[in-house]
């Protein structure tokens, strides 16, 4: 999946043990959630990644490791 700097640096901000991501703009939100990398967890109050956001998240790990 090819993916905005944007994007990355967001998905990049996830929390390794729960997924859970830094507050972002609701325009990258709604990008990443209409790919299907996050969703909402309203109990929570936080975006988390999905099982997509997750392999674009270790991904992304390796290329910058």
């Amino acid at each position: 999946m090819k993916l905005t700097a944007e994007q990355k640096r967001w998905i990049m901000t996830a929390d390794p043990d729960t997924g859970d991501l830094d507050p972002a703009p609701d325009w990258l939100t709604a990008e990443c959630r209409a790919l299907g990398l996050v969703s909402w967890w309203p109990q929570m109050e936080v975006w988390r990644l999905t099982q997509a956001g997750w392999d674009e998240w270790e991904d992304l790990q390796w290329i910058c490791s």
